[in-house]
């Protein structure tokens, strides 16, 4: 908790409909997108930003190495923003000003909890399971598939791991209720 949030839920309208404990939004320009004021990051947050670059780094190496062409893969993705959140519940929705696909990776002690084969949100909408619910973790990734023209969701675990997402398709984090869940997006406006 030694993070200096900048912005808490319900404070800030820099995005609406975001439902999280905590919610921060950090950016540097690039050479395609100049900064905006909005988007500098602040003095107290440049140690987040660096040890987030610095995960992200470690976590592409360790997963994937070098690319064919022998390139490093951290070098052929730079990110120009990074969200950090807690608790982050969100509903369907679209990146629309990412250029690119986009990296997540969340952490904690986070799961799902139920005797039901259904969940209820807070919406009232139910979302039905097939699985059995000892196989139902909960916090995962939910991207809808670009196959198929979006017929097919598909779970992404990204629990204490790295994952590279296309945040421009339907996306969202499946429903949990227990515990705490950090989750961390890198990605390119």
């Amino acid at each position: 908790e030694s993070l200096q949030w900048r912005r808490r839920v319900g404070e800030s309208r820099a995005r609406k409909g975001v439902d999280a404990e905590q919610y921060l939004v950090l950016g540097r320009s690039s050479a395609e997108q100049p900064q905006s004021k909005a988007e500098r990051i602040a003095p107290q947050h440049a140690q987040v930003w660096a040890v987030a670059m610095d995960l992200l780094s470690s976590m592409l190496r360790s997963s994937s190495g070098d690319n064919i062409d022998g390139s490093n893969c951290c070098e052929l993705y730079e990110p120009t923003s990074l969200v950090v959140s807690k608790n982050f519940k969100g509903s369907p929705h679209i990146d629309a000003r990412d250029v690119t696909w986009q990296y997540a990776a969340a952490f904690g002690d986070y799961s799902y909890e139920s005797s039901n084969k259904g969940d209820v949100y807070e919406n009232g909408e139910e979302e039905e399971r097939s699985v059995d619910d000892a196989l139902y973790q909960g916090g995962e990734l939910c991207v809808e598939s670009e196959l198929a023209g979006g017929a097919e969701v598909i779970l992404v675990d990204t629990r204490n791991r790295l994952a590279r997402v296309d945040g421009r398709y339907p996306h969202w984090v499946r429903q949990y209720n227990v515990g705490c869940r950090y989750s961390l997006i890198w990605y390119r406006v």
